[in-house]
């Protein structure tokens, strides 16, 4: 799934149960969609190899 806008992000952490966050797939995505993601609030990525995650963190 994809998100186009923080309202979207806002419905679904919303609808998680207390204590539990979000954890967002960055694999397959450029670093361009995680900024605008990580721009709404979503602070929790995650990714398989170390050599794709370091440039979408920077």
């Amino acid at each position: 799934m994809i998100l186009t806008d923080s309202n979207e992000l806002k419905i679904i952490k919303d609808s998680l149960p207390t204590g539990v966050n979000l954890l967002a797939v960055s694999k397959g995505h450029d670093q361009e969609s995680i900024r605008k993601l990580s721009g709404y609030g979503q602070l929790d990525f995650g990714e398989s190899r170390l050599q794709e995650a370091i440039p979408k963190k920077n």
